[in-house]
């Protein structure tokens, strides 16, 4: 059991670093001055991000996402 664990571990690493990656990327993307996001955008990022919570990433995706969410919502003001 212990073994089984410690395997499913690892995968849940893996998967974090490739998507840890690839959900930092977009949101950098999206944060992009010229850029305007798109509700389609925000809602695929959003749930990104709690895929990303729940492979337990790390405060900068969260701080990645959370600048997403102030762009985004400074958008919709005007």
């Amino acid at each position: 059991m212990k073994q089984i664990q410690n395997e499913l571990g690892i995968l849940k690493q893996g998967m974090l670093s490739v998507q840890g990656k690839q959900f930092k990327d977009e949101c950098r993307m999206l944060l992009k001055e010229d850029h305007h996001i798109t509700l389609e955008e925000y809602e695929n990022i959003s749930r990104e991000h709690k895929v990303y919570n729940s492979l337990e990433g790390n405060h900068e995706g969260d701080e990645l996402f959370r600048l997403v969410g102030v762009k985004y919502n400074s958008q919709i003001a005007k």
